[in-house]
Formats: C-alpha cells, structure tokens, sequence
C-alpha cells in the first residue's frame, strides 16, 4: 500500500503504539479472581475483547449487580497506573513515528484512554513531539472515542481522502468508516488476526510494513 497520499496519520495508542497486552490481561484476571469467575488465556482475550469494554466485561460472565462496572474501572486502572511503565513501546513504533515525521506526515493520536493519564504516558515515553494533537477520553470507562475522532476531523480541518487511521481492533476501523477514511489495522495487539479479518481493511503483522 502506498502512504504517500495520506498527510494525517492518526495513530491508536494501546496495543497499537504500546506493547500493553500483557498487563491488561494479567489485571483482567485479578479482577476474574475477585469476582470468583475463571482466568481467561491470552488467546481468549484476543478472541473476545471488545468495545465498548463493558460488553467485553459481560461476556466474562461478570455480574453487574455483584461487582459494578464502575468498580471493575476503578480497580483496573488503579493496577494499570502503577503498572503502566513496565509496558515497551512496539518495536519499530519510534522508527516509523520518526519515518513519517521525516515525511512531512502530520501525527495524531486518537485513543479511548483517559486523556490526563495518555499524555502522562506519551511524555514518559519522549515522544511527545511527534504529535500534533493528543486525544484521549474524559473518563475511565473506554467507552467509544468516536466523537473525538468527529472533533479532531473538524478542528484540524483533516480531508477524509488525506487522512488514515493506524490501529489494533475492530472499533479503530468502525472509528475510521464513521468518518469516511481508510484505515490499517496491526496484529498482536488487543484482538485476534481473525476478529481483524471481518473488517474489510488492510492488516500488516507488524509497524515495520508500514516502512516497506
């Protein structure tokens, strides 16, 4: 594929940009463990995570009148920041993110990560510069973030046929079909090759094809 015409690359952050699989499931299953329900293997998780991350929770089999979704939030991402540091970034990602700058390619990001703890994050990592704009959600639930993705297209004045989406799962395509751009999705991240094929999109096995 060629990315030559495309001036706006808004990137996905977890499992996309960051290597955090591992965390989340290993905090998905201390959360299993509390509300007495079975771990779950990594390739379950792949097969069944979800957005929004809610359905993923109740298709675990948890009980929302036992354990609230909002105190599952709050114990994940009470485990998820003090953990979060321990994550790497995807090999290759500040290769690619220094290609495209080289490039002249205007750099976003668009995440359904909290929007204070992502740019804590992306500062931690020092790549910070590479962005133009940070978007993450005002909250802890991970709900959809295309309603940031309409705001960014408007405020940045992005021309769809410009403009592609980088990302790891499902709703990162359904993201980029509601605001009619392309978009490519990357394996390994948080859902399986398989959920990714049901899009009908480009899938490359790592962020070095996007070098190729």
């Amino acid at each position: 594929m060629n990315l030559d015409k495309y001036n706006n690359i808004i990137w996905d952050w977890n499992g996309t940009l960051l290597d955090d699989r591992w965390l989340c499931l290993s905090i998905i299953n201390k959360i299993c463990k509390k509300a007495n329900l079975a771990p779950i293997s990594d390739n379950e998780y792949l097969e069944k995570f979800n957005f929004p991350v809610m359905q993923f929770y109740q298709e675990l089999g948890f009980n929302f009148n036992k354990i609230s979704f909002k105190e599952i939030a709050k114990i994940y991402i009470r485990e998820y920041e003090q953990k979060k540091n321990n994550c790497l970034l995807r090999k290759q990602a500040r290769i690619v993110l220094q290609y495209f700058q080289k490039s002249k390619k205007k750099q976003y990001i668009l995440s359904a990560y909290s929007h204070k703890e992502l740019v804590e994050i992306i500062n931690y990592y020092k790549i910070t510069t590479f962005f133009k704009k940070i978007s993450g959600l005002d909250n802890h639930y991970a709900d959809s973030k295309l309603k940031n993705g309409i705001k960014m297209m408007n405020l940045y004045q992005l021309k769809p046929e410009e403009t592609i989406i980088i990302g790891d799962t499902t709703h990162d395509f359904e993201v980029a079909s509601s605001l009619k751009i392309y978009s490519i999705l990357i394996e390994n991240g948080h859902q399986s090759k398989e959920k990714l094929e049901h899009c009908k999109t480009l899938i490359i096995k790592d962020l070095n094809e996007l070098l190729k």
